[in-house]
C-alpha cells in the first residue's frame, strides 16, 4: 500500500470518528431533554415508584425464567385450525 493511500485511510478514519462524536454528542443533548420531560411526568414517576416496590417485595420474573418460558411456547406444536 502506498504511503499516500495509507495517510488518506488514516484521514478519513479521523474524519469518520469526528462525526460519529458530534454526532453523539448532539442526540446526547437531545435526548437530556426529552429524558427531563419524561421524569417530570407524574405518571412515570408513579411508575417507577412502583416499579421499585415491585422489585423490593420479589414482584418480578427474572430473565432467565422469561428465556425458559419462551422457549417452551417455541417449542409447543402450533394447533390446527378448522
Amino acid at each position: 500500500m502506498s504511503n499516500a493511500l495509507f495517510l488518506s485511510r488514516i484521514l478519513l478514519r479521523g474524519f469518520e470518528m469526528r462525526n460519529k462524536l458530534v454526532l453523539n454528542k448532539h442526540a446526547s443533548k437531545l435526548l437530556e431533554g426529552h429524558l427531563d420531560k419524561i421524569e417530570a411526568d407524574p405518571a412515570f414517576r408513579e411508575m417507577m415508584r412502583n416499579s421499585a416496590r415491585d422489585i423490593r417485595e420479589g414482584r418480578v420474573t427474572s430473565h432467565e425464567q422469561v428465556m425458559r418460558m419462551s422457549q417452551a411456547l417455541g417449542r409447543r406444536k402450533p394447533k390446527k385450525h378448522r
